[in-house]
């Protein structure tokens, strides 16, 4: 599996301070391959140094493509190495910064279920969503609970209960991706120029209050919708500076990550 993590100032996308380009980290995930100990580490030092330098730049997902047939046997051997991979998404999904999903071809496998963890997905005409699985079924990853939340459930059943390939033009349609490029290179940049004209502080929070509005209750949510409001005002009054990390809501007892397995 290819996994790198690079940062290329003389590429053309990034975001300018002074004089300097800032280039977005990346991370190349082949698709229809397991999620091999080169690419865990690849994503965690990405989010290592988003975490910790509180750089507002975009962690890239470069998806590529794999043969339609590895989509029919899942990737993994065992549940530990499955508990590490989903918190590690989890982590990707908690990040302050917005994550895009390149991909082309079939998406499946591990990789299927990083797509699902981006803020805007562009994709190749020849793109093809399909969870990993079997004869019997898909695989019962944390993607299932992703789709669901995302497209609801009639639009997520015959990919979860059937393993229905989704196509380009139908996983617009259904709100999978976002777009279908002819030139992924000059969609991305199109993307990432968006973003940086505009300031990326605490995207990680509003996410988490848009994820969160799929099971928390009005009366639950208001707090950290007020939380995040007085940020955001304290910020335009200048007690808050803007350069500083954006951190997802802080999590509630009431929070269903917060409740280990029994």
């Amino acid at each position: 599996m290819s996994a790198t993590v690079h940062k290329a100032a003389d590429e053309p996308t990034g975001r300018r301070s002074g004089e300097d380009i800032v280039p977005e980290i990346r991370v190349t995930v082949a698709s229809g391959q397991p999620a091999t100990t080169e690419l865990i580490a690849a994503l965690t030092a990405a989010c290592a140094e988003i975490e910790t330098s509180g750089a507002q730049v975009a962690l890239v997902l470069r998806i590529v493509g794999a043969p339609a047939h590895l989509a029919d046997s899942p990737s993994w051997s065992n549940i530990r190495s499955v508990n590490r991979w989903e918190r590690l998404l989890r982590r990707i999904e908690r990040l302050g910064v917005p994550v895009l999903a390149v991909a082309d071809g079939v998406c499946t496998g591990p990789a299927a279920e990083a797509l699902l963890v981006a803020d805007h997905r562009v994709v190749a005409a020849d793109f093809v969503f399909q969870l990993d699985g079997d004869d019997a079924a898909a695989w019962p990853s944390m993607a299932i609970h992703r789709l669901g939340q995302q497209l609801g459930v009639a639009a997520a059943r015959p990919m979860v209960l059937f393993r229905t390939a989704v196509h380009a033009r139908e996983a617009v349609a259904v709100g999978l991706v976002d777009e279908v490029a002819e030139d992924l290179a000059a969609a991305e940049r199109a993307v990432l120029d968006g973003w940086y004209k505009s300031a990326l502080t605490d995207v990680g929070i509003r996410r988490a209050l848009l994820l969160e509005s799929a099971w928390v209750s009005p009366e639950v949510a208001l707090g950290a919708h007020l939380a995040a409001c007085d940020r955001t005002l304290r910020r335009a009054a200048g007690d808050d500076p803007a350069g500083s990390p954006s951190r997802p809501v802080p999590r509630r007892a009431a929070d269903p990550e917060s409740i280990s397995p029994q």
